[in-house]
């Protein structure tokens, strides 16, 4: 009973400070526009992926997340020309990297459910990638987002009488809906990436809504680099951060190695103390599947059997 009141504490605390905020996700690296949208058409597939999370298995009514995604590209250049050639040929090989302004497009379908609580979001992003240098790509995406959060009120326990959340959520039924509005940049080349993104940057409610839903700015900062180790393997250290107001700053510490876009694995430490591993397979050039489990997290790492997740894509276009 003492774990379900901690949980439901915490996704009390969660609902009312994050709002639109995307869910943790640590297999970003196979989509990296979960964590920033500009990175639609940074990487060349035309991708449709479902990702599933559970956090904190073993405790009841324990967060839960599911994504439905579809990213791609328009008329985008063939940056990876090259890149699985032995070392020796791609070295001599002088041709120019043909860069050139393209469009890319991102849609997303999330569906939050922890306790009482449950969100769904819709999003569409529009990125637009430009040159920079010879060498450099500029990627800029705004997202407009609907949101819908529901509390099942007839399940709720009060601890304190005449609560003003309590009376709201019975006004409205237990539903809040709201557009927001979202931005976000990639600086990349063909092996490194630095993104910048901040979400809900501004929101309009769409129900009565007379509570301060204290909806802030929530910011993402994130960026890798491909090391060509040989020519089979493929390292990639990667760092993710997260900035709000409200919440306390995490940093997530990737490093991934891939071998011949056959396999992969990984291993990543985020700074409120959790240790992360991945795995991940290319079926073919079309299927992908990747998996992680973490554990650590402070207080409940002693209740918990960790927190798994899967994703699995399917790439409708591939660029050669």
């Amino acid at each position: 009973m003492k774990n379900q009141v901690l949980l439901f504490s915490f996704v009390l605390f969660a609902v009312s400070v994050m709002g639109q905020q995307l869910s943790n996700s640590n297999l970003y690296l196979e989509n990296r526009s979960l964590v920033n949208q500009a990175y639609s058409g940074v990487d060349p597939d035309n991708e449709l992926s479902l990702s599933f999370r559970k956090q904190w298995a073993g405790i009841e009514n324990a967060p839960i997340t599911t994504r439905l995604n579809y990213r791609g590209s328009i008329n985008r250049p063939n940056f990876e020309a090259g890149r699985n050639m032995p070392t020796t040929a791609r070295n001599s090989n002088k041709a120019a990297v043909p860069f050139g302004s393209f469009w890319a497009y991102n849609g997303m379908m999330a569906y939050d459910k922890a306790g009482l609580f449950n969100r769904l979001q819709f999003s569409f992003s529009g990125a637009y990638h430009l040159p920079v240098t010879k060498k450099l790509m500029l990627s800029f995406a705004p997202t407009v987002n609907y949101t819908n959060s529901r509390v099942d009120v007839e399940r709720m326990k009060l601890i304190r009488p005449d609560d003003p959340a309590y009376n709201q959520y019975l006004s409205n039924g237990g539903t809040t809906s709201f557009l927001g509005l979202d931005a976000a940049f990639v600086l990349y080349s063909r092996r490194f990436s630095f993104g910048f993104s901040a979400e809900q940057m501004a929101w309009w409610s769409i129900t009565k809504n007379d509570i301060d839903e204290n909806i802030i700015p929530h910011f993402f900062i994130t960026s890798d680099y491909k090391f060509r180790v040989s020519d089979d393997w493929e390292v990639r250290p990667t760092v993710n951060a997260r900035i709000g107001n409200t919440i306390p700053t995490t940093m997530d510490l990737y490093v991934r190695a891939d071998y011949r876009d056959t396999f992969w694995f990984g291993a990543g430490y985020r700074t409120s103390n959790m240790w992360i591993a991945m795995v991940g397979i290319h079926i073919n050039d079309k299927l992908r599947f990747g998996y992680s489990y973490d554990t650590g997290i402070i207080n409940v790492s002693n209740i918990t059997k960790g927190s798994h997740e899967i994703y699995l894509s399917y790439s409708f276009q591939k660029n050669k």
